[in-house]
């Protein structure tokens, strides 16, 4: 087992199927994902170059135009004209042709979002500490079938005084998550799942187990150990998925590789849920209603 496969929790699907086409583009657009696809762009903003006090490109509001402005380029599409419309040092950093690809493969797929919510606002500073640099805004993009992911936008004043989008970031490994998670339903639809991602589908989720491993224990289909893991670990983001989408929550954070930390869905009341030790757990002994009563209860649902 090389690094990749040890520190990225959902590396083992790569060879559940790897016959299947759509399982190895995946696989392809995580290997992506581990190397820095945008090249610079986390640290773009702390490192713009305005001189002296704040350029007024940075003020809230006048920012916060600029950074919808690109947005709704980007929210459309027109991921050709995004790029042209930032500035000069977004250019620098970031190749058009590598940007287009990214795009393409992953925002377009994902669809339009149908809101944003601003999260945060803050002002960053220069890598020598002063003065304020660029005007950051980290954004939640809920596209209509309730799923999120969220970017983060800095624009502010270049070396040579232009005002423009000095960085965009997506989260690119939630996107990625999520269509890692799409292809894992299809693949288990095609054998005569109902996942859909509706609060009744989670009774599937029992099914499954009850039906490929009974006393938890993986029959011949799931035989191998790593697969079976794969499998538990997929079925966990599936029910966080389901309880995102259906409860107004959020996942805590998106797991980066080399981490072992597995994010948790924060419900509306700020607890947290933990999807991926629920199926975990109830994949030791699976059982009829048990799961569902565990959700219900973690919902404080009567």
């Amino acid at each position: 087992m090389n690094n990749m496969q040890r520190h990225h929790p959902w590396f083992p699907f790569c060879f559940l199927d790897a016959r299947l086409p759509q399982a190895m583009a995946v696989c392809r657009l995580i290997v992506i994902a581990l190397i820095p696809a945008i090249s610079g762009a986390a640290s773009a903003a702390d490192e713009s170059g305005a001189s002296s006090g704040n350029p007024p490109c940075t003020a809230r509001q006048q920012a916060r135009q600029t950074a919808d402005a690109f947005l709704a380029l980007v929210d459309n599409a027109r991921y050709a004209e995004a790029w042209q419309s930032a500035s000069a040092q977004y250019q620098a950093r970031q190749d058009k042709a590598a940007w287009l690809d990214l795009a393409n493969d992953l925002l377009r797929t994902a669809g339009k979002p149908q809101q944003r919510n601003e999260l945060t606002f803050h002002l960053s500073k220069t890598s020598s500490g002063s003065p304020t640099a660029a005007a950051v805004f980290d954004d939640e993009a809920i596209l209509p079938n309730g799923t999120r992911y969220t970017t983060r936008i800095a624009v502010g004043e270049t070396p040579s005084g232009q005002c423009g989008v000095v960085a965009f970031q997506p989260d690119i490994r939630r996107l990625i998550l999520g269509r890692l998670l799409d292809n894992f339903v299809d693949n288990v639809n095609r054998t005569g799942g109902r996942l859909d991602y509706s609060r009744n589908s989670l009774i599937e989720i029992e099914r499954l187990l009850m039906e490929q491993a009974p006393g938890g224990h993986p029959r011949s289909r799931l035989g191998k150990e790593s697969d079976y893991r794969a499998v538990i670990h997929l079925l966990g983001y599936y029910l966080g998925e389901v309880v995102v989408r259906h409860e107004n929550a959020r996942w805590s954070h998106t797991p980066a590789p080399g981490s072992e930390t597995l994010p948790k869905v924060i419900l509306p009341s700020g607890q947290a849920f933990d999807a991926f030790r629920i199926v975990s757990d109830y994949a030791v002994k699976p059982s009829i209603g048990a799961l569902r009563q565990t959700i219900d209860e973690q919902l404080g649902r009567p």
